[in-house]
């Protein structure tokens, strides 16, 4: 194949992505991946990423006192996941 057919699937797999919004899907799940590398082991040892949804990402911490810490911490992890992703995809971590 060659390089001008390449680019042209390209562009014609983009404009089907994010038509179909699986777009938005994959960066839903790139929050969720990264999850761990955004805030650090001694906070991924305390939690445990459960699902993404409509832009929510639910998170289950393992006590109380840390679920307060992370309620915090909130706006700064939303802004850096979706500075990580480069899109408004995170709107809101819910911690259980």
């Amino acid at each position: 194949m060659k390089k001008n057919s390449f680019r042209q699937l390209s562009q014609i797999l983009d404009v089907l992505v994010r038509k179909h919004g699986v777009d938005r899907k994959l960066k839903e799940y790139q929050a969720l991946s990264d999850w761990n590398d955004v805030v650090g082991t001694k906070i991924s040892k305390i939690s445990k990423v459960v699902k993404i949804s409509d832009g929510k990402l639910f998170i289950e911490v393992s006590n109380s006192s840390w679920r307060a810490e992370l309620l915090l911490m909130k706006p700064q992890i939303i802004q850096k996941i979706n500075k990580r992703i480069g899109t408004q995809v995170l709107k809101d971590i819910v911690f259980v």
